[in-house]
């Protein structure tokens, strides 16, 4: 499951349980039939804003991770140069510095084997010389 369907899901559950709990506790008190239906529908308006505000925030998120993975399959496929933008949460942010590290470490790592092949290759040619 993606993870913007899975928290907007995960919030749409928590918002849809408040909801009937508050409609269910609105029918304990003792309100009019008039104050019913107008504390319903507020709560409803109140529900499906903060759904559409969560559908906001997450936005930055799912590009943040959605870039994060972009990165690892470049590396994955051998592009050992390729870097993810520091965005989204400070916690993301953290990630994809990480992440660029990881992959200075492994252009580094790579460049060292690729002089020890020379070097290797060199001393062979040497050798039969």
């Amino acid at each position: 499951m993606k993870l913007r369907i899975y928290l907007l899901l995960t919030n749409a559950i928590s918002i849809l349980v408040i909801i009937v709990l508050l409609i269910l506790f609105y029918r304990f008190m003792l309100l009019s039939e008039e104050q019913f239906i107008w504390l319903t529908i507020v709560s409803l308006g109140a529900g499906l804003l903060s759904g559409i505000l969560h559908f906001l925030l997450i936005r930055p998120i799912e590009a943040a991770v959605k870039r994060i993975g972009e990165g690892s399959a470049s590396i994955a496929d051998g592009d050992f140069q390729a870097r993810v933008p520091l965005v989204g949460p400070v916690e993301l942010k953290l990630l994809a510095g990480q992440f660029n590290e990881m992959g200075d470490k492994l252009q580094a790592s790579f460049h060292q084997l690729q002089a020890a092949e020379v070097a290797r290759r060199e001393l062979v040619a040497n050798m039969a010389h």
